[in-house]
């Protein structure tokens, strides 16, 4: 109805992800207990869109939910931070593909009893062989495909179906954890992540072992977001400055001339993500955030 699918305070969109989630879910209603990926893209997204928008919240409560479509919603998470600072709080509990997106934020604050981690993969099968037996019931699966009725759960699972899953699996797994490091870059290495063997960690343990960054009461942590975005300029700001420059001739000529003009070096910085010694990451280079040199010297 022309709203923004997100509530905005002092400009952070607060984006909720929360119970059970899964890929898609245009048929969940909010007392489900789910949240779908395609939500929280459709929410993300707007905001990044969105000029009255300066920061995005993730407010983060789920024990995990469906590897389809998580990977590539932390993909467009990350991809965010280059233009708007990102800072997931974790209340209570953020775990598999939970963490998988928590771990794409900017920073990662939890208070002291929340808990993080579970970097991994789980798949059940259930054998109703021997239940359905003792009911008198056969079930007969007639397929075309020697692979077609893999690991279905009217017969026991052989032994080459068991390892070709496992071998899914462990890929997904070295995929969660590289998708980890990406996002934690300098903070978290993927080995690093694979060593966690899936374990979760709670309050300091978290920050110590870099799966998050600090331990905090959330409402605490939301203030100090608020005070960061209000001390950093508008991107929609620079992005008129740039709109502004004279011809790119012009441009390369002055780029020369190595004159910052009247922008104080500290307005250049705080148009990038906060500088807390962490947050910089390999995958946001500065370059990526803050106006190429040529632009900068013509903004001033």
């Amino acid at each position: 109805h022309g709203e923004a699918p997100y509530p905005v305070v002092d400009g952070i969109a607060v984006i909720e992800i929360s119970g059970v989630l899964i890929h898609r879910g245009c048929w969940i209603g909010q007392s489900s207990g789910q949240t779908s990926y395609e939500g929280i893209a459709a929410q993300i997204e707007a905001a990044a869109d969105d000029p009255a928008v300066q920061g995005l919240a993730l407010e983060i409560d789920s024990f995990g939910g469906e590897v389809a479509g998580v990977f590539d919603l932390a993909d467009r998470i990350r991809a965010i931070r280059a233009t708007k600072p990102v800072w997931a709080f974790v209340a209570e509990h953020a775990f598999s593909a939970g963490y998988a997106l928590a771990s794409q934020a900017t920073r990662i604050l939890l208070p002291r009893t929340g808990a993080v981690g579970s970097i991994g993969v789980v798949v059940m099968h259930a054998d109703l062989s021997g239940q359905l037996g003792q009911d008198g019931m056969q079930v007969t699966l007639i397929h075309a495909g020697s692979h077609k009725v893999d690991g279905n759960p009217y017969e026991p699972l052989p032994a080459d179906v068991r390892n070709d899953i496992q071998r899914e699996i462990d890929v997904l797994r070295f995929l969660f954890a590289e998708t980890v490091a990406a996002g934690r870059s300098g903070r978290l290495s993927q080995e690093a992540a694979l060593a966690t063997e899936a374990a979760t960690y709670r309050g300091a343990d978290a920050v110590a072992s870099g799966l998050a960054d600090e331990v905090t009461d959330i409402a605490r942590g939301f203030l100090a977001f608020r005070q960061l975005v209000a001390r950093t300029p508008s991107l929609s700001s620079a992005r008129a400055r740039r709109a502004s420059l004279p011809h790119p001739k012009q441009e390369a000529n002055m780029a020369t001339e190595h004159d910052q003009g009247d922008i104080p070096p500290d307005v250049i910085d705080e148009a990038t993500e906060p500088k807390n010694g962490n947050e910089n990451t390999a995958d946001d280079p500065p370059a990526a955030l803050a106006p190429p040199p040529a632009a900068t010297t013509q903004a001033a």
